[in-house]
């Protein structure tokens, strides 16, 4: 499970431009510091997460289509809506 997230979060890629959002799940990282993140993942297969530093609210970061499916197994256990 730890694999999913790390494997998620080096592979994100930076939005451009504002976001609006509204947080569906916070993820805690401890790398030296504790960082807390917003994860906001649908249920439905198809869509790709968003992961938002909360240290810096206005900047997204896309989570790839594999895996957001990975963590959408790891969270939902592989049942769509």
């Amino acid at each position: 499970m730890r694999e999913a997230f790390q494997r998620s979060i080096r592979h994100a890629e930076k939005i451009k431009g504002e976001l609006d959002y509204g947080a569906m799940y916070f993820l805690y990282v401890e790398d030296g510091m504790r960082k807390k993140f917003v994860l906001n993942l649908a249920e439905e297969a198809g869509r790709t997460a968003l992961l938002v530093d909360t240290a810096h609210p206005s900047q997204g970061y896309s989570i790839p289509s594999k895996c957001t499916d990975l963590l959408r197994e790891v969270i939902y256990g592989g049942k769509e809506a």
